[in-house]
């Protein structure tokens, strides 16, 4: 049985021209995690003000203020990095935008005391899940996951080139591939803003449906395309569920403000994704 506890926990959010949201987010994890570290990625000057006065109000919290934007991957391997260095088994990977509720962190450390098959646990952004403790799942959501940093490694940690977009499916499907479970703890939940929506009226239906901005469109395309062609033979079914999302929301770019734009970071996402692959494996 493992014993982790509060103590062993390093939460690492990684953050980009934060809002003031970011303030109860770091309240939240200096009352659950033993130490919080934010990397940030060339934030402007109002946004870095508000973490220098956060950091001034915790003790258990420090920010490394970068120049340059390198993703969340590579932020989030500095954070296996400094959990190695600080002697921390455990890592609590957050978004900057995300609160957690009360006793989060003590129901995920339970789960893992509990169960020695499992690698990373996550949190229910929304409604409980029947009456069970805890439950698996096919992929974890990066904010509000709490990991052990050996089976992090063992997967091969995260993957830099995937920059921002699919960074958490490629890491659960590394872990399960590596043979770990996943799971979500129940009990505890946590607020995450996934995005803006937007609405559009077609033949009186209002649509709602969450938008992005043309290069996130490419990235988006780019990074399934990499995913598909790394699982494929392991994962069939979560790559052919991914693949069918995916082109429904494809279908779905003509509501949005600049479809044609979006189509086309689509379409060469699409293309540079092979390329990006082969390249790649070739590296590797």
């Amino acid at each position: 049985m493992n014993n982790y506890k509060k103590e062993d926990v390093l939460s690492v959010v990684v953050s980009f021209n934060p809002t003031e949201l970011i303030r109860e987010n770091l309240d939240a994890l200096t009352k659950q995690a033993a130490q919080v570290v934010v990397l940030d990625n060339g934030s402007n000057a109002e946004a870095v003000a508000i973490l220098k006065d956060a950091e001034a109000t915790h003790e258990n919290l420090r920010v490394f203020y970068n120049e340059e934007n390198k993703g969340i991957a590579a932020r989030l391997n500095e954070g296996v990095a400094l959990a190695k260095e600080m002697q921390k088994p455990l890592l609590l990977t957050m978004d900057q935008d995300t609160v957690l509720e009360d006793d989060c962190v003590e129901k995920q450390l339970a789960v893992l005391n509990k169960d020695e098959t499992v690698a990373s646990v996550g949190i229910k952004r929304v409604e409980k899940h029947e009456e069970k403790e805890y439950y698996y799942k096919d992929y974890l959501i990066t904010s509000g996951t709490l990991s052990i940093v050996e089976r992090l490694e063992k997967a091969g940690g995260y993957r830099d080139e995937l920059f921002v977009d699919m960074v958490d499916i490629d890491i659960s499907l590394a872990l399960r591939k590596a043979g770990y479970n996943l799971a979500i703890t129940n009990g505890a939940g946590m607020n995450h803003k996934v995005g803006e929506y937007e609405e559009k009226k077609i033949l009186g239906i209002t649509h709602r449906y969450l938008s992005h901005s043309p290069q996130r469109f490419y990235s988006l395309y780019k990074n399934t395309v990499i995913i598909n062609r790394l699982y494929k033979k392991d994962f069939r079914k979560f790559c052919f569920k991914l693949n069918f999302f995916k082109v429904v929301e494809f279908i779905k770019i003509c509501l949005e403000k600049d479809s044609r734009e979006k189509y086309r970071n689509a379409i060469q996402g699409i293309k540079d994704g092979k390329k990006a692959y082969v390249t790649f494996v070739k590296e590797n």
